[in-house]
């Protein structure tokens, strides 16, 4: 049952999309001259029903909210980040917030000097081909990471 399972899904929807690149970027291209019209009186549209948004006020309301939960703030910008990389290395897995919280609860320091600091690390570097996926995961602090590299550690 594809739709039932979220990780089926997605590992799918990669497939899928690395396999059938250029026929969207084609389409996508097409779309974009033939909707020309459409999508710039939707935007006018948007915009014209939308004046009264205080997007300043949006932006302190994130920034209160950031500060009011800096783990889960920092959880869900490490996701993003490891999934984007995931993308571009094309290598396999999908992480979420709760496996980096999971994680930074269960290995509260750093796996090579000891910080007490929020950050992951692949074992294996997905650039040499690591999933990304939490067991292939251990936190691990910035300067040491950056210090790794695309080593692997023991």
């Amino acid at each position: 049952m594809l739709q039932k399972d979220p990780v089926a899904r997605a590992a799918y929807n990669a497939t899928y999309y690395d396999a059938h690149k250029a026929q969207r970027a084609a389409y996508n291209a097409d779309y974009y001259v033939a909707h020309k019209e459409q999508r710039v009186a939707y935007v006018a549209a948007w915009r014209a029903a939308n004046k009264g948004v205080d997007r300043e006020n949006a932006t302190a309301r994130m920034s209160k909210w950031r500060a009011q939960h800096p783990v889960r703030s920092a959880a869900l910008g490490a996701a993003s980040n490891a999934n984007r990389a995931a993308s571009k290395y094309g290598v396999s897995g999908l992480l979420v917030a709760d496996d980096i919280e999971r994680l930074w609860n269960e290995q509260p320091t750093c796996h090579a000097c000891g910080a007490e600091v929020l950050g992951i690390d692949h074992i294996v570097a997905m650039a040499n081909g690591g999933a990304n996926t939490p067991d292939n995961l251990q936190t691990m602090c910035p300067p040491c990471n950056a210090k790794k590299g695309t080593t692997p550690c023991s």
